[in-house]
């Protein structure tokens, strides 16, 4: 019974978006049709999520940025007959490629998600174990000084806002690896030390926290990070702090998700600009409607164009992604982001574009690419949360949190501009937990209610019962 409500609830909601969308206009009404099945999907997604006792971050995650940023706002776009990016309009046959392609997609991901077992019940305690206390004392303070040191010698990048920075282009591998792991780890100091207090109840930790905070905002100033990196780190704090699995949670991790985008979005991104950049839109469903932050329809249009006029890429786009280290001037064939490209060829003057992951598929393998990788991905989600509801050691808490808070990232690309940042925080998580973890002969983690954290450098510490 409850699954039939579910998709009740899922129909009728589509249904009222694309009703609304006629307030907008009538254009592209197939189109509209295609999304508002991908949408009643998603929505049951979102529903099942929420409603089943376990742990689902990863999928109602997925399910939250295809809704909020690429499915709700494209039906009203298609609707107005104009996109974000300078109010292009685009004939039938482009929309409802673009449309198809998130249908390609939708499709055996649903299959997928809903024939792979998902975890149930209350996700155990997040209690750390055998961690040793030295060594996460140690951790904390070697990630503030090595953020601050690099801090020091590149302040500007970390204090000017993005628009007085200026920064166009593609970042170097050097640049890319230097700054993330200034700010991730300054995250990390702040996240492991808010760990330790809140979950593992090591009080005598808790005077470091205005200093790891102070830290990790001063080098992932609202000003100055992406919005959405931004949001990636959030996200990964939430997983990480808060026990995701129940009801409650996710009903209130859902809303807060749209509401914030909504609210909270636009006004950092006014913070961002300042004095030089757009003046605010006349209010948030303005914002929601014309704002290039909701242009994901738009760059799987123009990339469908871009493909069906050049051709297939057989592997270079993603092959360019997985390769991001390496400098353009050793690579001169390497390839540009997926979005830019397109955007490029359909005559865009800025290239810094988003291109969804069915995009970023279809421009390397078409529509058979796009199934497959939809198919992947649904089982992917059902893995990833089935691992969250069963971690136990740091490593695995800090490395998925990271994954977790930087996969609306990677859905909404370009792949080649945020595949380098999102695994180098992965894998900055992964490590620190792991040299953290107990080794032989360390001291595991066992302080005492209100110790201080130096107390862990002089003696070992005994074994928690």
């Amino acid at each position: 019974m409850l699954a039939i409500s579910r998709i009740a609830v899922a129909l009728i909601i589509s249904a009222a978006v694309l009703a609304t969308s006629q307030l907008f206009g009538g254009n592209h009404a197939t189109a509209r049709l295609i999304l508002a099945v991908c949408l009643a999907i998603y929505v049951w997604m979102i529903l099942e999520c929420v409603t089943e006792h376990g742990e689902r971050i990863f999928a109602l995650s997925a399910a939250l940025f295809f809704v909020v940023i690429i499915l709700v706002p494209g039906i009203f776009h298609c609707a107005a007959g104009a996109f974000p990016f300078y109010s292009k309009s685009y004939p039938d046959n482009l929309v409802n490629a673009g449309a198809t392609l998130m249908l390609a997609f939708t499709v055996p991901a649903a299959m997928t998600y809903i024939a792979f077992p998902k975890p149930k019940g209350s996700t155990p305690s997040r209690e750390i174990a055998g961690c040793s206390a030295s060594a996460a004392t140690v951790a904390i303070f070697v990630l503030l000084a090595v953020s601050l040191a690099i801090f020091a010698t590149r302040s500007s990048v970390f204090t000017l806002r993005r628009l007085d920075l200026g920064l166009v282009g593609e970042a170097s591998p050097v640049d890319l690896i230097v700054v993330g792991s200034a700010r991730f780890g300054a995250f990390l100091a702040f996240l492991i030390n808010a760990y330790l207090v809140l979950k593992v109840r090591k009080l005598g930790f808790i005077w470091l926290l205005p200093v790891t905070g102070a830290a990790a905002y001063l080098l992932n100033n609202p000003a100055n990070i992406a919005r959405f990196p931004l949001l990636a780190l959030i996200i990964c704090a939430i997983f990480v702090l808060f026990q995701t699995s129940t009801r409650g949670f996710k009903s209130l991790y859902a809303s807060a998700y749209f509401i914030g985008l909504l609210t909270i979005f636009p006004l950092l991104s006014f913070y961002a600009r300042g004095a030089r950049g757009q003046q605010m839109e006349s209010g948030f469903s303005s914002y929601y409607i014309k704002s290039g932050d909701f242009d994901g329809l738009q760059s799987l249009i123009n990339i469908a164009y871009w493909i069906n006029q050049t051709g297939f890429k057989w592997g270079h786009q993603l092959l360019g992604s997985a390769l991001v280290f390496i400098p353009r001037s050793v690579w001169p064939d390497k390839s540009e982001g997926t979005g830019g490209a397109a955007a490029r060829y359909v005559g865009y003057p800025f290239t810094n574009i988003s291109a969804p992951l069915p995009g970023e598929i279809y421009s390397d393998f078409g529509y058979i690419g796009v199934i497959l990788s939809g198919a992947i991905f649904g089982w992917i989600l059902t893995i990833l949360d089935r691992k969250a509801a069963n971690k136990r050691r740091l490593s695995t808490i800090l490395a998925l949190g990271m994954a977790a808070g930087f996969m609306p990232i990677l859905l909404r690309g370009s792949l080649i501009g945020v595949i380098g940042t999102t695994g180098l925080a992965i894998l900055l998580g992964w490590l620190v937990g792991r040299i953290i973890e107990r080794q032989p002969g360390r001291a595991p983690l066992g302080l005492r209610k209100g110790m201080s954290p130096f107390h862990s450098l002089r003696r070992p510490l005994p074994t928690r019962p």
